[in-house]
């Protein structure tokens, strides 16, 4: 390769994503050896790519931004799980070829116009579109969304926002966990995901920005009464959300119970034109939804949280048994939370698993939802009642 090539793949390589890496390798990371060892007789690995590529100088992320170009020596790349462990090096097809690779890194975008772009160009192609909305701590229970939206999409769209207008005064959006990397890391351990969009607040609430959202009806109740601005802001970002994404399917998590109502009723009220998918709580081994909170919780406070979905058990298995006294059963729950000395409850409510009205007595179908502080840690659960229960 001459040392003009040689000049134009590195600006080429500016922007590139290497594809196509085998599943042995996936959720491990890169290390990428310049020039390549047999021109330095071996010596130590580079940790960062050197000047030719501004955008990556970090452990772990040489992989995402960097393209090896076939019959050329100057790049080598070996794959670590950690900077102390080599796992495999990539075979080569030959001398001097690149390896053979197959898999997807996704692309992170913070300008919301730009992802607008891509995906405008990828729906004039027929692509299918799924959009998983999350403020990032991503956990198992998100990665069950970004599977779910692979099954049943061509693209897959994860955005990664602190939103700020769902958060009232006092509440935890400053020590809200922030931690993209690894968040990135997740994504691509599962694979598949093909645009990140991360944001800053400026980008999705310019200067200037005056408009607000309010979804009545389902928002009065529960979470609306202790945070009364809160799903206003999630109205909001999540309309925002959906117009810069176009997105044909939107999956959303059940512990989340009333925002996903929220969610459904306004796209009925103002016809939207995207789908939402619901999808199950995804739990610890002792039965904790899993939270991105969850890691406020201190040692002790977290042995007692599972209280919370033994309570749901004991209202289900009540009312399997034949209960239908709304007020025994929440009576039942409360003694069973209130014997984890850290607890104090917000709400248990029985209700209609549409409108989210509260039932006094449990008939056909219905949803029992609480929000209970564990310490200082506020947490929410819900388990759906079948009409067939009995």
């Amino acid at each position: 390769m001459s040392d003009s090539e040689k000049q134009n793949a590195r600006k080429d390589a500016h922007t590139a994503l290497v594809t196509d890496i085998p599943p042995i390798l996936h959720g491990y990371r890169a290390i990428v050896k310049y020039p390549a060892p047999e021109k330095r007789g071996g010596e130590g690995f580079l940790r960062h790519l050197p000047a030719e590529f501004p955008r990556v100088r970090q452990w772990g992320r040489a992989a995402a931004f960097l393209t090896i170009y076939r019959n050329s020596a100057d790049f080598m790349v070996e794959w670590y799980r950690s900077e102390e462990e080599f796992i495999l090096p990539v075979p080569r097809e030959k001398e001097g070829d690149s390896p053979a690779m197959t898999a997807i890194i996704p692309e992170v975008i913070s300008d919301p116009r730009i992802l607008s772009e891509r995906l405008a160009a990828l729906r004039r192609q027929g692509k299918k579109i799924g959009l998983v909305p999350t403020m990032g701590a991503l956990h198992d229970g998100h990665l069950s969304l970004v599977r779910r939206s692979k099954e049943l999409c061509d693209v897959t769209v994860v955005s990664i926002f602190v939103n700020p207008t769902q958060f009232a005064p006092g509440e935890d959006y400053e020590k809200y966990p922030r931690v993209l990397d690894a968040d990135l890391a997740r994504l691509e351990s599962v694979g598949g995901v093909d645009f990140v969009l991360a944001p800053k607040p400026a980008d999705i609430y310019p200067e200037g920005f005056d408009a607000h959202v309010h979804i009545g009806g389902v928002t009065r109740r529960l979470e609306g009464e202790f945070r009364p601005t809160h799903f206003d802001g999630v109205a909001l970002v999540v309309l925002k959300l959906f117009n810069m994404s176009g997105a044909d399917l939107a999956f959303f998590g059940q512990k989340d119970y009333q925002q996903a109502a929220v969610i459904q009723k306004m796209v009925r009220d103002l016809n939207l034109q995207i789908g939402i998918r619901v999808c199950p709580i995804v739990r610890e081994a002792d039965g904790l939804a899993m939270s991105s909170r969850n890691k406020y919780l201190s040692p002790s406070e977290r042995a007692e949280a599972p209280v919370l979905k033994r309570a749901l058990d004991l209202a289900r298995r009540m009312i399997a048994e034949g209960e239908s006294d709304a007020g025994r059963i929440k009576e039942k729950m409360r003694e069973l939370i209130g014997s984890a000395p850290s607890s104090a409850i917000d709400y248990i409510s029985i209700a209609d698993p549409e409108t989210l009205e509260e039932l006094e007595r449990v008939g056909g179908g219905a949803v029992i939802l609480l929000a209970v502080k564990i310490g200082s840690t506020r947490l929410i659960d819900n388990v759906l009642i079948p009409s067939d229960i009995r």
